[in-house]
């Protein structure tokens, strides 16, 4: 008897992003993360970069600044024009199935491609623009480019993943994306299932000598560091004996000393300080992180592969990284210490819910906020038909195939930007969405 077992064909993927994907500093790890996910799973995935565009963005944010202006021309539409331009003219050079684009919104706004993208982003410029002081000073010209290309990505796009409900909600409320073709998954940890194997990653309601508190951030302010100092505090008027452990970039002012340990910035990149993080993660009864402003917060995401619940403020993404009440605890930010200090106290007081709310963080990890659930999702949106038509080259058949190629390339400078024969050529489904 012949096998009629049915084989998936591979997908190849052409990875985009404005930064090296090899790179784990690049956007926390993120990017490397989904794109090694993806290699692991497929191993068919080639990657393009904004390279020299990158370092010219960089550069004239720097400059800016010395002079008092906050301008980021990453979000113009020159640089869209340019970086479109620069990774329509790469891409034309690879074969792909679909461009899996992460954190290039600049870059897919203008890409000239027929193949299907799927956009991958932890929040809209819309909803970035409310939630950092930082994009509010942007030149107002700058904040409308920003929206526009932010609108273009998502019209060519044929599927978006966002890692929360927050980025969801203004991706169809900002720009009027049509919900259907939106994903929401939640993060996974930027540390390797190999390295998490190596440490206990079940917590149990052992608080006989004291507390430990883990804090892991690099903007201390932004990230409400003096907060987690106050709940420390809080904590020891309130009975319970408590030890905070500062990772991160941390102010010369707060040193060890009175239940506070400064271990300082710790580099992934390092495999000393990754093990010490990790260390630090397995020990630590509760993570708390009262940020102000995050899209995500993978540090969140680390906490809970170590079935370490959180504790944090109501803002960006966090309560879809943090769920209340099942693998951690959402506050507002109208929120005191002694409100954080309270809950805490709810929790040691009961170890049987604490030990609950550990058990549902891991099982979180490991059933859905983890990157190989990631890497099947995108997986199958990229994958080809069972079935495919006649194969067709991606721009045209025949001897002529460079030429019409060049000029699928070349040819949207010719047409006004946002005229209807330009986006009804590259509109992938068709969509009118909101102006």
């Amino acid at each position: 008897m012949k096998c009629t077992t049915k084989h998936h064909k591979s997908a190849k993927i052409v990875f985009l992003s404005p930064g090296d994907p090899r790179d784990r500093t690049q956007w926390s790890g993120t990017i490397n993360a989904i794109f090694v996910a993806l290699q692991n799973r497929d191993g068919n995935v080639r990657f393009i970069t904004g390279g020299v565009l990158e370092l010219m963005g960089r550069a004239a944010r720097k400059l800016s600044s010395l002079v008092g202006i906050n301008l980021q021309l990453r979000y113009s539409k020159p640089f869209g024009w340019l970086a479109g331009w620069w990774a329509s003219a790469r891409i034309w050079t690879l074969k792909a199935d679909a461009i899996v684009a992460v954190a290039a919104s600049n870059y897919v706004a203008f890409l000239r491609t027929r193949r299907p993208i799927i956009y991958i982003s932890d929040a809209t410029f819309a909803a970035i623009e409310r939630l950092y002081p930082e994009f509010r000073t942007l030149p107002a010209w700058l904040r409308r480019d920003g929206n526009d290309l932010e609108r273009r990505s998502l019209r060519r796009s044929s599927h978006v993943i966002y890692p929360s409900e927050w980025a969801r909600r203004s991706a169809v409320e900002d720009y009027g994306v049509d919900d259907r073709i939106i994903h929401v998954l939640p993060f996974g940890p930027n540390l390797s299932r190999e390295l998490l194997g190596k440490f206990r990653v079940v917590k149990t309601a052992d608080f006989a000598n004291s507390l430990r508190i883990l804090f892991v951030a690099v903007d201390w302010e932004r990230k409400n560091g003096d907060l987690v100092l106050e709940i420390g505090r809080a904590l020891r008027r309130a009975g319970l004996p408590c030890e905070l452990f500062l990772v991160g970039r941390i102010p010369a002012t707060v040193r060890t000393g009175n239940g506070i340990n400064v271990v300082g910035f710790l580099d992934k990149n390092d495999p000393a300080d990754l093990t010490k993080l990790c260390a630090l993660y397995e020990k630590a009864d509760f993570f708390i992180m009262p940020t102000t402003a995050d899209a995500y917060g993978i540090v969140f995401s680390e906490a809970q592969a170590f079935g370490c619940p959180s504790i944090t403020f109501d803002v960006g993404g966090t309560s879809t990284a943090v769920l209340d009440n099942e693998t951690g605890i959402v506050l507002p930010l109208t929120a005191k210490a002694e409100d954080f200090a309270r809950r805490v106290e709810q929790l040691v007081r009961d170890p049987s819910s604490y030990e609950t709310m550990s058990r549902n963080a891991r099982r979180r990890y490991e059933q859905s906020a983890n990157w190989e659930a990631w890497a099947e999702t995108i997986l199958q949106l990229a994958r080809p038909p069972q079935h495919p038509k006649p194969r067709e080259t991606d721009c045209g058949a025949g001897v002529s195939r460079h030429a019409n190629c060049a000029l699928q390339i070349f040819r949207p400078w010719l047409l006004p930007p946002g005229s209807p024969q330009e986006l009804r050529r590259y509109d992938p489904r068709g969509a009118k969405l909101r102006p």
